[in-house]
């Protein structure tokens, strides 16, 4: 593949201008540090209590990572096979200790201490992309049994319990 002109010329420029400065930033006491991206499962990285939590590959599966965000030490990382059904413009639900993932049919809520499974809910249906909430629940919108309804679910953030929000019908244009 051939770069155009413009950016062959602004990658030189940024290559000899890190070369030349360094990489480190003084100002912020940071270094320089990279993560393996997953082939399959990406999201963008999320900062939460100097850690930034990112999907990464683990020996050929897709994972989480939680990785200090000035030095790049590796927190912890856990392997979710299942983040193949993650899309990169994913609406995930984070607070202080947990970090929602919609993933397709399924929504898991991770512990962000440690990267274990909080808990998991499974659905016949492909739920929404978006996941949204507060302090004490969380919510998302799973297909209905129509083509043109769907299902409002609440989830408790601490156990995973389940209560129906309710069921709304769309009417079809005329």
């Amino acid at each position: 593949m051939i770069l155009p002109k413009f950016l062959q010329v602004f990658c030189i420029w940024g290559f000899l201008l890190t070369v030349i400065f360094g990489c480190r930033s003084e100002k912020h006491n940071t270094h320089p540090w990279k993560s393996i991206a997953s082939k399959s499962a990406e999201f963008y990285p999320i900062l939460c209590k100097e850690k930034i939590i990112l999907s990464s590959d683990c020996l050929g599966q897709p994972c989480l990572k939680a990785i200090d965000w000035k030095t790049g030490e590796e927190h912890w990382s856990k392997k979710y096979p299942m983040l193949d059904h993650i899309f990169y413009n994913s609406v995930l639900f984070l607070d202080d200790s947990s970090l929602v993932l919609p993933l397709g049919k399924d929504l898991i809520c991770v512990n962000l201490d440690d990267g274990s499974t909080r808990w998991r809910y499974s659905d016949d249906q492909v739920g929404d992309v978006h996941v949204f909430g507060d302090e004490t629940h969380v919510y998302r919108s799973y297909r209905g049994q129509q083509d043109t309804s769907f299902r409002l679910l609440q989830f408790d953030l601490a156990s995973g319990d389940v209560d129906t929000m309710g069921n709304h019908s769309v009417r079809k244009a005329s």
